[in-house]
């Protein structure tokens, strides 16, 4: 089945908080650069699963690529490589919907991308 809207809305408010930029730490000032090693900015990490992790997780999955600006057919490629049976009917009709996924408010700026960006 296809996650309800109120699922959808939090996962993508769940995104948005993980992929928020950060204001520096005032606390890493009072060390001298040379006393701390500077280490890579790290990027967040989020599991997304359901019993078999080929349904709802799925949706979720695919909504964030979307939202990231993959477009749908593309994300369910990418899934459906990675996770095969992944996505029943029902479920890619409701990605590749105008009416469907594409009714649910975006966010501005596309959640993964913020992400996964280098």
């Amino acid at each position: 089945s296809v996650p309800p809207d109120s699922i959808v809305a939090s996962y993508r408010s769940l995104v948005a908080s993980l992929t928020a930029p950060s204001s520096p730490s005032s606390s890493s000032s009072s060390f001298s650069s040379r006393h701390v090693d500077p280490q890579p900015p790290r990027r967040p990490v989020l599991a997304v699963h359901c019993v078999s992790g080929i349904g709802r997780a799925a949706v979720l999955v695919a909504v964030g690529l979307i939202d990231g600006g993959m477009e749908a057919e593309a994300a369910v490629e990418l899934i459906r490589s990675k996770r095969r049976g992944a996505l029943n009917r029902n479920q890619l009709r409701w990605l590749l919907d105008k009416d469907g996924l594409r009714r649910l408010k975006k966010p501005k700026q596309g959640l993964l991308s913020r992400m996964f960006k280098k």
